[in-house]
């Protein structure tokens, strides 16, 4: 990829949209350019200065540092491009509702002291940030929702519903022939990409691994309806598959489906293999942000983009409060034991 000097980004002074260099490493996270577009939205401006000494890790709440990370790892490890939408709250002024493209910058920085040498090439991001001008209502409560989706603690999966795969003879006899064939690089139902994952729910299914495993696999895994059940642990593989083909069979007048789901301990620990309830393939891979123990709600809804028939999965957390009541169960024993033995002396 070609390479960049810091004067070359001075063109972006031209422009009325926001646009800067950043390095959305955790562990080096800081600004390496500002166009005066965006240096002017903080309270009384910036000079460029300024600009790159601001204390970026002091001003960034735990939620947004994890959506960083995510970026990071999309762009400046498998080299992605990345559009999102954000909306920001400077001090002092109204907020601001941004469309964000993030990109790779192959870009010639001054060296520290301890480099050895004038500069170094650093893959850094490029952002460019347009106003989007909210004057639609449900596009207001599309910004608001997507916040509140991503900022919230539960995982929330929107996986694809039985109404993309009709019945054969319900397709046939809309077509008046025999159904078509699925194309050979789609997969089936249970194996489908989910339609929307919040930022928790990647978070829970991201592989073991910083940027250089990241490399090695540059295509993380969707998450799917299998992979979900994966995750969990039941006594044989076919009680897996039942309960996959009850989820996949709930229409829009159904009572959701609830599971208690405890994960297998090779999904959380180093070169485990199979075994447990994982499905096929999955005891490869290791997920050290899974919860132990999880509530999962299977829910039949619309799709508020396709209008099709979709299921809203939702993970809560209840690895505290299993152990809560094992612990009080425990105590209980013991408690019990002790006035057994009093009464016995």
């Amino acid at each position: 990829m070609r390479e960049y000097d810091l004067q070359a980004l001075d063109i972006f002074n031209e422009l009325a949209d926001w646009v800067y260099v950043r390095d959305l490493n955790p562990e080096s996270d800081k600004h390496y350019w500002g166009n005066e577009a965006i240096r002017g939205a903080f309270r009384g401006g910036l000079t460029l200065e300024q600009f790159n000494a601001v204390d970026l890790r002091a001003i960034t709440s735990p939620a947004m540092a994890e959506w960083n990370r995510e970026v990071y790892q999309q762009v400046q490890v498998r080299g992605e491009r990345v559009k999102k939408r954000r909306t920001i709250y400077p001090t002092g002024k109204a907020p601001h509702v941004m469309d964000y493209e993030y990109s790779p910058l192959h870009l010639r920085v001054p060296a520290g002291a301890e480099e050895g040498q004038k500069e170094v090439v650093k893959v850094l991001a490029l952002v460019i940030g347009k106003h989007v001008i909210l004057d639609d209502d449900a596009q207001k409560e599309a910004n608001r929702a997507a916040m509140l989706f991503n900022f919230t603690n539960n995982a929330f999966i929107l996986l694809p519903g039985a109404a993309l795969d009709p019945p054969a003879s319900a397709t046939s006899a809309a077509a008046g022939g025999p159904e078509p064939a699925r194309p050979s690089d789609e997969p089936d139902l249970p194996h489908r990409p989910a339609l929307f994952t919040n930022l928790p729910a990647r978070r829970c299914y991201a592989p073991r691994g910083g940027a250089e495993q990241q490399q090695q696999n540059p295509q993380p895994r969707e998450i799917s309806l299998a992979r979900v059940l994966g995750t969990c642990s039941f006594e044989s593989s076919e009680a897996r598959q039942a309960l996959q083909t009850q989820i996949l069979s709930l229409g829009l007048r159904d009572s959701a489906i609830d599971l208690e789901a405890d994960t297998p301990a090779h999904l959380r620990e180093d070169g485990g293999g199979g075994g447990g309830g994982g499905a096929e393939g999955e005891g490869k891979e290791t997920l050290p942000n899974l919860p132990l123990h999880r509530n999962i709600r299977f829910t039949p809804v619309t799709d508020p983009v396709s209008g099709l028939l979709s299921i809203m999965v939702t993970e809560h957390d209840v690895t505290d409060i299993k152990l809560a009541l094992e612990n009080l169960r425990l105590a209980r024993e013991q408690v019990t034991a002790s006035l057994m033995y009093t009464y016995v002396v």
